[in-house]
């Protein structure tokens, strides 16, 4: 390569041998940017690779909108059928993270045996229809179920198009690629707390269900006829080989500290982002008195500005970094911690617009983890091990922050029952207390990022 005949005649010009040149750059651990990979700067992405590229990412919108659909609705379907807090913080978080976290391991071993393509499209056929098919419920049993299928569907999403999207870009086109997929989450959520609220304002709860899951089924079609299945590995130097057992991963993640903090923190960080992004319509119409579509209208700015949040944590970690894969963790870190004042300036201040505000605030640094978070599990893990460290991430993330979050906040809710309207409100509060342990977890990654990265070259060497 030409920078290595560079650095070559540097090192002969100024009478280093190349042993002894060698021997210092092992000395310390090194921290490579994702902009120094060995890629020729010539390669690009196909125009192919972005159609397939814009498909997942829809699917990853439609994927958060039907996750969080039950968050708008919380309120019309407890008064239509009669069930308490509890039970939908059950429908809501934890029978959708229980079966969405069993599925994620087992779907995953799927996904790098077969056709990935048609197995995100079968997934997403799932998920939708179940959606849809809640407008039929009358139980808290029925959405029970159905919450559960919706659970199984959506494991196929994240993990399966975060690995095609590897295989669709090179590696210096990759990390903008995976943070415009997971910026569509939050337009997803922004789409459905504004119109999922306005149809079921003026059509009913049931009508919303069924307008939430129907595109994802037209969408699952034209994934199986359009998007192809890249070729494992196409842009890596490292190609594809069999994938590492299940016990070697897990070993690897409790030896590199850094990944384990990592992921507790991501875990940590989803739990409070889905309790309060469960509740927070909820909270709007109980304290604030607003109308739900309302609500649901306010309610979408903070999607809005979690988008912006998303973005941004990726730009200032590759910004600062050069090379420093610890900006990784201490954007994240810097994120959570910045989150609790304006999570608690929404859950107290009186003045509606106000509270508004620091809900849009809360938004945008709560989502700063994103693409540092993921980048940093990325860059230590062994590439063999990246797609089963994602699948443990989103299991941590599904059952301990998606399923967990909601739940609590009900039922503390619930538990607060004596202090009447401000019983969410307190409720809410505990649960983002949870944004310190999480910003804990980030700082102690930083600690030993670097470490990690040197074993896991040193395992590669």
């Amino acid at each position: 390569m030409l920078k290595v005949e560079i650095l070559t005649t540097r090192i002969e010009r100024v009478g280093i041998w190349p042993q002894e040149s060698e021997s210092r750059m092992l000395s310390q651990p090194q921290s490579p940017s994702l902009h120094e990979i060995d890629t020729p700067k010539e390669v690009r992405a196909s125009f192919s690779a972005y159609c397939a590229l814009l498909a997942l990412a829809a699917a990853n919108m439609l994927c958060a909108g039907d996750r969080m659909i039950m968050s708008v609705l919380i309120q019309p379907i407890k008064a239509d059928l009669g069930l308490s807090d509890t039970q939908m913080g059950v429908i809501s978080g934890l029978a959708f993270a229980i079966f969405n976290g069993i599925a994620l391991i087992p779907i995953g071993m799927l996904a790098d045996r077969h056709s990935r393509k048609k197995l995100i499209a079968i997934c997403l056929f799932l998920w939708s229809g179940m959606t849809a098919l809640g407008s039929q419920a009358n139980s808290f049993v029925h959405l029970l179920l159905i919450r559960i299928g919706v659970g199984v569907g959506e494991a196929g999403s994240g993990p399966i198009a975060i690995s095609m999207i590897s295989d669709l870009f090179p590696p210096a086109q990759r990390a903008r690629a995976i943070s415009l997929f997971f910026i569509s989450a939050p337009f997803g959520t922004l789409i459905t707390a504004a119109g999922g609220s306005w149809i079921a304002q003026h059509y009913g709860w049931r009508t919303a269900l069924l307008a939430a899951g129907l595109p994802g089924i037209a969408l699952a079609g034209l994934l199986w006829l359009t998007v192809r299945d890249p070729r494992r590995g196409a842009f890596d130097k490292a190609k594809s080989g069999s994938a590492l057992p299940l016990t070697t991963v897990v070993r690897t993640i409790m030896r590199q500290r850094a990944l384990l903090h990592t992921m507790l923190g991501i875990a940590l960080t989803s739990f409070v982002i889905s309790g309060v992004g469960t509740w927070a319509v909820t909270f709007l119409t109980r304290s604030h008195g607003f109308s739900l579509a309302t609500a649901g209208a306010l309610s979408a700015i903070s999607s809005l500005a979690g988008m912006a949040g998303a973005f941004s944590g990726g730009q200032v970690s590759d910004r600062f970094s050069n090379g420093d894969i610890r900006w990784c963790a201490w954007t994240s870190a810097a994120g959570a911690g910045l989150a609790v004042l304006p999570l608690i300036g929404f859950l107290l201040f009186d003045n509606a617009m106000a509270a508004v505000a620091c809900l849009a605030g809360y938004a945008f640094f709560s989502a700063l983890y994103m693409g540092p978070g993921y980048s940093l599990i990325q860059t230590i893990i062994a590439p063999r091990a990246r797609a089963t460290a994602n699948s443990f991430t989103y299991l941590l993330s599904s059952a301990f922050g998606f399923g967990l979050g909601p739940l609590a906040a009900g039922a503390l809710s619930d538990h607060f029952a004596w202090a009447g309207s401000d019983a969410l409100r307190y409720g809410l509060i505990v649960v983002g207390t949870a944004l310190i342990w999480s910003a804990f977890h980030f700082y102690r990654a930083a600690k030993t990022a670097l470490d990690d990265l040197a074993i896991t070259n040193a395992d590669a060497a």
